[in-house]
C-alpha cells in the first residue's frame, strides 16, 4: 500500500474500533474550519486528537510540522502523534511528553518540519507491531472516565437510544464526556441533543420548543444554554426509548433549519 492507502485504512480501523468501544473518529474542526487532513478527533471513551504521519517504505523518515504541533498544543485537548511505517500495524505512538523530550533532538528543516527517523531520534519509544497494541497504548494515553453519574440500567437505555437513532440517521456523531453524552449533526457540526444519564433516569436536552410535544418540559438551565436547548424529556424507563429517538430526530431536523 502507498502512504495514502495506509492513512485511509488506519483511520477506517479507528472508526471500526470506535463503534465497538464507544468513541467516534471524525476530522478535526475548529468551529466550521477543518484543520489538517491528517489530524482526527476521537470523542467518547477515548478523547484526544491523533496526528498521523506515514512512510510506506524505507528509509523510515517523517516530517512532523511545527505548525501542527502548535495547533495541537493550543487545542486544549489531549493529543498524540502516530508515525506509521509500511502498514497500519506498525509504528510509533508519541505523547505530548514524548514530543517535548524529542524537540531538542529532532533537526528542524527550513520547511518548518522536524526531521524524524528511526534510531536515535526515537530512542525513548518502542514501536507497536499490531493495531490492537496501538489501541491499547492509545487508550492508556487518552482514557477518560465517562458518564460517571449513570448506572448499568440507564447505560442500557442509552445504548438502545444510540443504536436506534443511528439506524434512522447514520451520519449522527456520538460522543461522551465525564457527565454527558451527545449526538452531533455532521451537516451543521453542532450537537443536536445532550443526554445526562443518572442513576434512575436520563435527562434529554433538545433544540425543540416546549410546545412541540406534551412530554417536553422547559429546560431548568438558564441564559445561553436555555436558548440553544429550551426543552427537556425525562427518560425514566425502557418504554421511553422510542419516544426519545423520535424527539432526537425532530431536534436534528430543527437544528438543520437554524
Amino acid at each position: 500500500m502507498n502512504a495514502n492507502q495506509i492513512m485511509n485504512e488506519f483511520i477506517s480501523l479507528l472508526r471500526q474500533a470506535g463503534e465497538r468501544q464507544s468513541f467516534s473518529c471524525q476530522p478535526w474542526f475548529q468551529g466550521t474550519r477543518r484543520m489538517s487532513n491528517n489530524i482526527v478527533e476521537l470523542s467518547g471513551s477515548v478523547n484526544c486528537l491523533v496526528y498521523i504521519k506515514v512512510r510506506s517504505e524505507e528509509p523510515y523518515r517523517w516530517g512532523v510540522t511545527t505548525n501542527r504541533i502548535d495547533e495541537l498544543r493550543q487545542s486544549g485537548k489531549n493529543w498524540v502523534i502516530v508515525l506509521l511505517y509500511e502498514t497500519t500495524e506498525t509504528g510509533y505512538l508519541l505523547t505530548p511528553n514524548d514530543v517535548n523530550r524529542y524537540l531538542s533532538i529532532w533537526p528542524l528543516g527550513s520547511d518548518g518540519d522536524y526531521k524524524v527517523a528511526t534510531g536515535s531520534y526515537l530512542r525513548f519509544n518502542r514501536p507497536f507491531h499490531s493495531f490492537t497494541e496501538f489501541l491499547n497504548r492509545l487508550r492508556d494515553s487518552c482514557r477518560m472516565e465517562t458518564l460517571i453519574t449513570s448506572s448499568p440500567t440507564t447505560l442500557g437505555w442509552l445504548n438502545k437510544i444510540k443504536t436506534r437513532t443511528k439506524e434512522k440517521i447514520s451520519s449522527l456523531i456520538y460522543g461522551e464526556s465525564k457527565y454527558w453524552a451527545s449526538l452531533k449533526s455532521h451537516e451543521t457540526n453542532r450537537n443536536v441533543v445532550y443526554l445526562l444519564p443518572q442513576k434512575s433516569q436520563i435527562r434529554l436536552f433538545t433544540r425543540l420548543d416546549v410546545s412541540f410535544d406534551a412530554v417536553l418540559q422547559p429546560t431548568p438551565s438558564s441564559s445561553r444554554w436555555a436558548e440553544m436547548y429550551p426543552s427537556i424529556f425525562l427518560i425514566k424507563s425502557k418504554n421511553s426509548v422510542d419516544k426519545a429517538v423520535e424527539l432526537i430526530i425532530a431536534s436534528y431536523n430543527e437544528d438543520l433549519r437554524k
